[in-house]
């Protein structure tokens, strides 16, 4: 038990360091107008970086309830073997804890896309300018 968990911290540090690394790599991504498009599509469809995070931890909330349901089912039903599958009283299952996907409202997932819609739209505006000045110094006759 205590090398699992000692395992499971490591795992989760280098998953928070990845996360870290992943944060700096979009601030300096979204000088691309790509790059902002890419994360803005991938945080309203809900698979972005920081909704993946939100899943491991529910994810590892809900291990954790599930062992502590598990060790409480085999307090009470101590005389009950895995192996055995017919057993005069069925296992009773209330209180089974289920991973419940974290979700997130429209409002909340706009305002989080939001800096990357106005970059889009800056990107545009500065190109859009930058086009206009370049064809006002041809002189263009028929």
């Amino acid at each position: 038990p205590v090398e699992r968990a000692r395992a499971e911290a490591a795992l989760w540090e280098g998953y928070h360091r990845a996360y870290d690394q992943m944060r700096k790599a979009q601030a300096l991504m979204r000088l691309s107008p790509l790059a902002s498009y890419d994360h803005a599509t991938a945080a309203l469809a809900g698979t972005d970086v920081e909704r993946f995070m939100a899943l491991l931890t529910e994810a590892q909330r809900s291990d954790g309830e599930l062992r502590s349901w598990q060790a409480r089912k085999a307090q009470e039903y101590p005389d009950r073997e895995m192996a055995r599958m017919n057993l005069p009283v069925p296992l009773d299952l209330s209180g089974l804890p289920s991973l419940a996907e974290p979700w997130e409202r429209s409002p909340e997932a706009l305002a989080r896309v939001l800096p990357d819609v106005a970059l889009l739209v800056f990107f545009n505006l500065v190109l859009l300018t930058a086009t206009l000045l370049a064809f006002q110094r041809y002189d263009i006759r028929l």
